[in-house]
């Protein structure tokens, strides 16, 4: 929960502080609460599956820390009485002695791909929300740009708008523009340009080429 009003204070504070109206503020806030609890949902699906290199944290830490996180919810629900007991002690010693157990009565009883499911509903909430927001002059540029069948769209300077050195490497920080572009163009008509070498002053082409990659491809 702490994880979500987090996202909700950010999304909301900027909201307040560019002027926005107090029903735009109040969007912005609900919009970083579903954010926020997706976001915590797949972290704790990445306790059970994901590579501790990459995530900088070791699988199973979410037990030695004693949380009770939405997997292990779902699967004391629909585990066997003598998984209940093994995930509940392991819970209570705050012990991850028996992650091997754990996380194999976890994939059985499906609780990674239960909670994949519900950090999506709070995904697709958040998104209808951003939806209901006064629509910018960008995103009505594109409307009427994508009302010509026979306009294309290219996408490019990524990296280069984020003014960050280094940019972004998660696909994510990206996904509300690109949303938005597969929305009005469609997959026959968006298609992917670099403006390379360009981007080398934000990052590598490599990494460019790898965030169009993630996205198209999910």
């Amino acid at each position: 929960r702490k994880t979500a009003i987090l996202f909700a204070a950010a999304c909301h504070g900027a909201a307040a502080l560019s002027g926005a109206e107090p029903g735009v503020c109040q969007a912005m806030h609900r919009f970083g609460l579903n954010l926020g609890i997706a976001f915590q949902m797949i972290d704790d699906v990445l306790d059970y599956e994901g590579d501790p290199a990459t995530m900088g944290k070791n699988v199973g830490d979410d037990l030695t820390e004693g949380k009770t996180t939405l997997p292990l919810i779902h699967a004391m629900r629909e585990g066997t009485a003598a998984e209940q007991a093994l995930i509940r002690g392991a819970i209570t010693a705050k012990s991850a002695d028996k992650i091997t157990q754990i996380i194999g009565a976890v994939q059985r009883c499906g609780s990674l791909a239960y909670t994949r499911a519900q950090a999506q509903q709070y995904h697709d909430q958040g998104l209808a929300l951003l939806r209901q927001l006064p629509p910018s002059r960008w995103r009505e540029s594109m409307e009427a740009a994508a009302k010509h069948p026979n306009v294309y769209c290219k996408v490019s300077a990524l990296v280069e708008q984020t003014g960050q050195k280094p940019a972004p490497r998660d696909v994510d920080y990206y996904r509300p523009v690109l949303d938005t572009l597969w929305t009005l163009f469609g997959e026959d008509r968006l298609i992917f340009g670099s403006n390379w070498p360009i981007p080398n002053g934000g990052a590598p082409l490599e990494t460019v080429v790898g965030i169009v990659r993630d996205y198209f491809t999910a």
